[in-house]
């Protein structure tokens, strides 16, 4: 469950009378509420500065600013115009019913309103908030994930249109030509690993995908993945170095989706690693009999570190543009996709700190 829908939602009360204010608050009270109040409108303009409440009740008349002024207010205000507001008033005529809709108001009730039809109509109210910010927050997700589709894509883009570029207007050695090649079949591999990503994400969250285990030599994936990025590295003066794993150590996994997270978290490591530096594969046997997992595949960088509160968050699939470090301003899709793929394995994953600089990702399995 939302854990926004856990806690209780946050009603502002705001009448210029104390026995109204307290009538209201009793009406509530059966209500899992918490409650702040307001004298006047222009007292509850200010107190939206600092907390933000799921509905407001606003008495209409009310001295230095009426209920109708301050809903006109929070209705123009960018961050607060899709708070609920139900007008509160011994007034029904319609001339008062019309000029309240007209200043936004969401609804109405009577102060002499019963307890049960008070708490069905900021209820219902709640639930219209909780609506709003689900729907706020799945388009921000989706122009977060937009944002990150596109820029994960450009890099590898920019790159082969670049070289192909040159292998066409230049009369170039044969030397040359094949390296301009070599980084062309790079950048390929990488988009179209990046569309992989994607469409298995995809495949795991509707349950269509199906692990196909195989018993896999450790030892082969990370020489593997050592040759897979052998030429990104050198493209950045950096070095691949791997602690070969005892050659009796075997997993049972599936061994393309388990390539593909090993092959993520050493891309992001020389994406995000300074010049000169190297990223570390070693694998550990877990020899203590009461250990649930098999082996400890460890992914260690010399980058800038990721801080302790984002140590978690990362592995989030729509956790983009954090600001790790001037540098770095995203993770991506990869580490998303590399925790579905190891909790299907009912394996872990997660990030340490490396010594004296960087980070360690952690598989166990």
């Amino acid at each position: 469950m939302d854990k926004r829908k856990q806690a209780p939602a946050h009603i502002l009360i705001v009448d210029d009378e104390p026995t109204s204010r307290f009538t209201l608050e009793g009406k509530l009270r059966s209500e899992p509420y918490t409650l702040s109040f307001a004298v006047n409108g222009r007292e509850a303009l200010e107190m939206l500065e600092e907390i933000k409440p799921h509905v407001i009740l606003m008495d209409v008349m009310m001295p230095e600013m009426d209920g109708f002024t301050a809903c006109r207010h929070i209705k123009k205000h960018p961050q607060w115009k899709n708070i609920p507001v139900i007008m509160v008033t011994a007034l029904d005529d319609r001339d008062t019913l019309r000029e309240g809709f007209n200043a936004g108001a969401n609804d109405f009730v009577s102060k002499s309103a019963s307890a049960i039809e008070l708490r069905a109509r900021v209820r219902s109210m709640v639930q219209i908030k909780h609506q709003y910010d689900d729907l706020a927050d799945l388009l921000r997700i989706r122009e977060d994930m937009a944002n990150m589709v596109a820029h994960d894509m450009r890099n590898p883009l920019t790159s082969i249109l670049g070289y192909s570029q040159l292998l066409i207007k230049l009369d170039l050695p044969r030397d040359e030509v094949i390296s301009f090649a070599e980084k062309i079949h790079s950048e390929t591999r990488r988009l179209s690993g990046f569309i992989t990503d994607m469409l298995l994400m995809a495949k795991m969250e509707h349950n269509q995908l199906i692990l196909n285990p195989s018993h896999v030599s450790v030892q082969k994936i990370l020489r593997t993945t050592q040759i897979h990025h052998q030429i990104q590295a050198e493209a950045k003066k950096m070095t691949i170095v791997v602690d070969d794993a005892p050659p009796d150590t075997f997993i049972e996994v599936d061994a393309n989706l388990f390539q593909r997270v090993i092959d993520n978290l050493v891309s992001n490591a020389l994406k995000y690693a300074p010049q000169e530096t190297a990223v570390t594969l070693r694998a550990i046997p877990q020899k203590d009999t009461n250990s649930p997992y098999t082996v400890r595949i460890e992914v260690a960088d010399e980058g800038p570190g990721i801080p302790d509160e984002k140590k978690k968050s990362i592995f989030g699939k729509f956790d983009t543009g954090i600001p790790f470090s001037e540098t770095v301003t995203q993770i991506g899709l990869g580490l998303a996709f590399s925790k579905t793929v190891i909790t299907a394995h009912n394996g872990n994953i997660f990030v340490t700190d490396n010594q004296p600089q960087g980070s360690i990702f952690v598989i166990e399995v």
